[in-house]
Order: C-alpha cells, then sequence, then structure tokens
C-alpha cells in the first residue's frame, strides 16, 4: 500500500515539471498579434492619409494671367469636365483641325487597312494655296496613311481624295458615276450628320480641310469631345502623337510628314514629353492648337488643351507647355 503511495505521489510530481516547463517555454517565445474580444487579428493601424489629387482647376486659374490665347480650355477626358476655360462661349474656326473630324468619319466608311488609288479628279478639287503632303496621281496609299498624311503633315490633298473616295461610297444612287465635287458635297453631308449624332451640337463644317471661314465654325464643347473620340479610334491615335516621320506608301513611294506641333518637337523650347497630340491649325491670322497631354494623377490622368485665336504662333505652345508643366509640377511637389 505504501509503495503505490509513493508512485502516485511520483507521477504527480513528474505531472506538475511537466507544466512549469511548458510554461516557461510559451513565455520565451515571441508575442503574436493582438487578439480582439471577438477573437480575430486586429488589423494594423496606419497614419498614411487617403490620396487627395491637386485643385487642377486652381493651377490653372494660378497662371491665367501669363494665358496669351484669347480662348483656352483644359478638358479632363476621365471625370468628363473643364477644369479651365477662358473666352469659351463663342463659336471657332477650326482651320485644319477639321481633319480629325474628316478622319473619323471616313473611318467609319473605309477601312483602315484599304488601299486607295489617288486619282487626277480627287486631285483636281484640292484647294490651291493649301498645305499638301504631296501625293500624286496613281500613287496607293492604305487609308490609315492617308489619315496620318491629314494629320501629321496636314496634307489637304489627303483630306480630298479621302472625302472623294468615302463620298462615292456613302452615295446609294449614283456611286461611283459622282464628280468630285459631288463626291465631296455628299461627303459633307454625311460627315455633318454623324458629329450631330456623336454629339457636336454646336459644329457646322462646309468643307473636309478647313480653309473655310463662311459656314464652318466649331466651339470648345465640340473640341473636347472630338478629341476623346480621336484619342480612342486607333487609326487616328496611332498618329496624332507624330512630330517627323519617314513613310513609305503601299505602292512604293516614300516621303517624310512632319507635323508643325511643336510640343512634340523635341528639339523644341516648348517640347513637353507629356504631350501626346494632337492637330494644329491656322486660319485668318489665328493659330490653333487642340493638345492632348498624360499625368500620372490617379484617376485624372488624360488631359485635352485648347488654345485658339492667338495672333503669334508660338503663343499656342507656350499656352500649352504652361498648362502641362504647372500641373505635372503639382504632383511631384
Amino acid at each position: 500500500m505504501r509503495l503505490k503511495y509513493v508512485a502516485l505521489a511520483l507521477s504527480v510530481l513528474i505531472l506538475t515539471l511537466l507544466i512549469a516547463k511548458c510554461a516557461v517555454v510559451n513565455r520565451s517565445k515571441t508575442p503574436g498579434p493582438d487578439v480582439g474580444s471577438s477573437g480575430t487579428e486586429s488589423l494594423p493601424v496606419t497614419t498614411d492619409a487617403p490620396y487627395v489629387p491637386p485643385d487642377f482647376s486652381a493651377l490653372c486659374e494660378s497662371v491665367s494671367p501669363r494665358i496669351v490665347s484669347p480662348t483656352f480650355f483644359v478638358y479632363d477626358l476621365e471625370a468628363g469636365e473643364f477644369i479651365y476655360r477662358k473666352g469659351t462661349d463663342r463659336t471657332l474656326l477650326p482651320a485644319s483641325i477639321t481633319c480629325v473630324w474628316t478622319a473619323l468619319y471616313a473611318l467609319t466608311v473605309i477601312d483602315r487597312d484599304e488601299v486607295i488609288t489617288v486619282t487626277e479628279e480627287a486631285l483636281s478639287v484640292v484647294p490651291s494655296g493649301t498645305v499638301k503632303a504631296n501625293i500624286y496621281k496613281g500613287q496607293q496609299l492604305k487609308m490609315s496613311m492617308l489619315v496620318e498624311g491629314m494629320i501629321v503633315a496636314s496634307g489637304c490633298d489627303c483630306a480630298y481624295v479621302v472625302a472623294v473616295e468615302a463620298g462615292r461610297r456613302i452615295s446609294l444612287d449614283s456611286g461611283s458615276e459622282l464628280s468630285p465635287e459631288d463626291a465631296v458635297s455628299r461627303f459633307m453631308m454625311g460627315r455633318n450628320d454623324w458629329a450631330r449624332r456623336a454629339g457636336c451640337q454646336g459644329t457646322v463644317l462646309s468643307e473636309p480641310y478647313g480653309i473655310s471661314t463662311t459656314d464652318h465654325y466649331t466651339t470648345a464643347n465640340d473640341l473636347a469631345l472630338i478629341a476623346d473620340y480621336a484619342l480612342k479610334s486607333p487609326a487616328v491615335a496611332n498618329c496624332v502623337g507624330i512630330y517627323s516621320e519617314r513613310v513609305r506608301y503601299h505602292s512604293g513611294q516614300s516621303t517624310t510628314w512632319t507635323n508643325k506641333n511643336q510640343i512634340l518637337n523635341e528639339s523644341s523650347e516648348y517640347y513637353s514629353p507629356l504631350a501626346t497630340g494632337i492637330k494644329t491649325g491656322t486660319i485668318a491670322g489665328q493659330n490653333n492648337l487642340l493638345a492632348s497631354f498624360s499625368l500620372a494623377a490617379g484617376e485624372r490622368s488624360r488631359f485635352v488643351i485648347g488654345a485658339f485665336g492667338a495672333s503669334e504662333s508660338s503663343s499656342r505652345f507656350a499656352d500649352a507647355k504652361l498648362i502641362i508643366d504647372t500641373l505635372s509640377s503639382s504632383l511631384t511637389n
């Protein structure tokens, strides 16, 4: 009996020692995460404030006295709203920025990869004294290259070749029998109808290129809208940011096209690496620019600038660079 009690006492002693050892081991370990009353791990607390984008409207207003262009606007493509407007309560002469409408509408009629042959009769309706991309009878160019000729080289000849070709295709009654003049008229009817359906309610365009000052006008609202369309069209977006390029036609001839948009020219004092396009235009002593640029600003990253009516060609580029630099510097300060 006495041996039984001794054995029991030894067992209790051994068990007590084991429990004590486990307690020491547990206390020596690094403490784990806090546990709340519900038994779940509490989340770490961050002191980082939520991202608040700069007040771009206020930044534009701060440099407003330095903007020379009589009409100037900055449009936020992501938000779908103007962040700055000056002198936009008037109709504007788009000049050769008209080519953006011409290209977009023609691409609804002619596939971008289709090859177009330049005809003598199409060239016969190109107004004299206009800027040319220097395309000639018998040469063959893909539709996408004719678009590039309109946008980069500001080629009036490209605009009219496309207008004649598309005008004949959309004419249901006469087709290829249409004269080049009638084909252009038919194209213009279709383009103005397309522009209205696209939302350009304040735009009337009388010819494909933009040399007219009569019955040929647009608005800041419509310019912002058509810029958005252009940047979403692969054939147009692929060329609006080109400053200079050596191109080869489908028929084998080569030439160099150079843009007049100095914010795309790396050798220019107005160059901005943030600029992405779009088109310049000059008419009746008014120098115009429709430009796009991108910032790394969260959701608000794509913008359109309109600078219209400056008497000096360089003013439109200086105004655009001023805004781009002002907004981009706000993200790094």
